[in-house]
């Protein structure tokens, strides 16, 4: 039935010869088994993208919320304004970090900021960063894939143009690594919602080492359960908690073992022919001592 299916579809090709033709019947298989498989492709792709772009969207909103406030004891003591009236607990929580307990309430401000706002605000700021930074190459990469649609979908003259045509822009794909970027881009999120955890942890440390405590090892639980779950692919194929970036870094690391054992190889051999070569010299130093002649 299948058979018979494939048959009506695709004819085959009138005589003998023309198997290879602009409109043999290979050049349309490949077409429609190309058009599903690009179609399988860049739709998952695209979900990736739009599930990163939400959260992102989500998160910088969030980190956003407490930079504004944190940001301000970056300045001198003297422009922090009176908090009795925000409804934002968080203000008087970093607030209190910018005033010591030790000074007396007459003490003049202190000139810089302190050191716990300059670390609080160096980690929320980079999380804010990494995050906006994962949100514009999320739009970036749709534009890519929306101008590989359009290229390899364009008419075409024949079924084997379109074919080769598809097939060079696919390869500039792989070329150019544009899955790696893509299955890389979690990773900053990631590393933008630890930074994010990290200051909160910084924040708590002087006001309560309690909580702080309390969250630094829910922290260490997730970290803990985040890199379990990227090493036990590697010894289990069937585990499945892999995902797109484990198979990119397993094909680096393939790559890289390859070319370091390359050049071990290109060293050891280098070494050896040298050792032989030395050898070589010293065997025709003793024969020229042992018949008395000279070697050139």
């Amino acid at each position: 039935m299948l058979d018979t299916d494939f048959r009506k579809k695709y004819p085959a090709d009138l005589e003998l010869g023309q198997e290879l033709d602009d409109t043999a019947r290979v050049w349309k298989v490949y077409r429609d088994e190309a058009i599903q498989h690009d179609d399988g492709m860049l739709q998952a792709w695209n979900n990736t993208i739009n599930i990163l772009l939400t959260f992102s969207g989500l998160f910088s909103a969030a980190v956003t919320a407490f930079v504004v406030e944190s940001y301000q004891f970056l300045q001198s003591s003297s422009v922090v304004r009176d908090s009795a009236s925000d409804p934002l607990a968080v203000r008087a929580a970093i607030r209190s970090f910018s005033t010591s307990k030790s000074q007396p309430s007459s003490a003049a401000p202190s000139a810089h900021p302190s050191s716990p706002a300059l670390i609080i605000n160096g980690l929320w700021f980079t999380s804010l960063f990494l995050s906006l930074a994962a949100a514009f190459l999320c739009i970036l990469i749709k534009q890519w894939l929306d101008e590989y649609t359009v290229r390899t979908r364009a008419s075409s003259q024949n079924p084997k143009h379109w074919s080769r045509r598809r097939a060079f822009y696919f390869r500039a794909l792989d070329d150019w690594g544009v899955a790696g970027i893509i299955s890389a881009l979690p990773l900053l999120l990631h590393a933008a919602l630890f930074l994010f955890f990290a200051g909160m942890v910084v924040l708590l440390w002087s006001l309560s080492k309690a909580l702080a405590a309390w969250l630094s090892g829910m922290g260490g639980l997730l970290l803990l359960l985040y890199g379990t779950s990227l090493c036990l692919p590697i010894w289990n194929d069937a585990c499945p908690f892999a995902t797109p970036l484990l198979k990119q870094l397993g094909r680096s690391w393939v790559l890289f073992c390859t070319w370091l054992f390359d050049g071990i190889a290109a060293v050891t051999m280098y070494a050896w022919v040298q050792w032989c070569y030395s050898v070589l010299l010293q065997v025709r130093s003793m024969y020229s001592r042992l018949t008395g002649t000279s070697t050139p």
